[in-house]
């Protein structure tokens, strides 16, 4: 998965550890609010047509990845865990909606 890219690099591992431990959890946490809506920002102009390119966008979901790393890092989530929740979601998705498999 795409998050599991930063954990291969023992250097980004040890950059986010430190970008935690200069701001703070809490404040990692609000940030991700923040990024969130950021993004969602940037995919409305995109598509509204405020935008020509995705470039905004693609720059607002890494920060949205790096600060989703850090909240990994904090609460010492698993990765493998994670995306089986993932793909037991997005399977829960196909079932109530019964979005066809094909």
């Amino acid at each position: 998965m795409i998050i599991a890219y930063c954990t291969m690099y023992p250097s980004v591992v040890d950059k986010l550890r430190k970008v935690i431990n200069h701001f703070g959890k809490l404040h990692q946490v609000v940030k991700l609010g923040e990024e969130v809506g950021e993004l969602n920002k940037a995919i409305l102009n995109y598509e509204n047509g405020y935008k020509l390119t995705n470039v905004e966008i693609t720059e607002e979901i890494a920060d949205v990845y790096l600060l989703l790393e850090q909240i990994k890092q904090m609460y010492q989530l698993d990765e493998s865990e994670i995306e089986q929740v993932m793909l037991m979601k997005l399977d829960r998705v196909f079932e109530k909606y019964h979005v066809p498999y094909e």
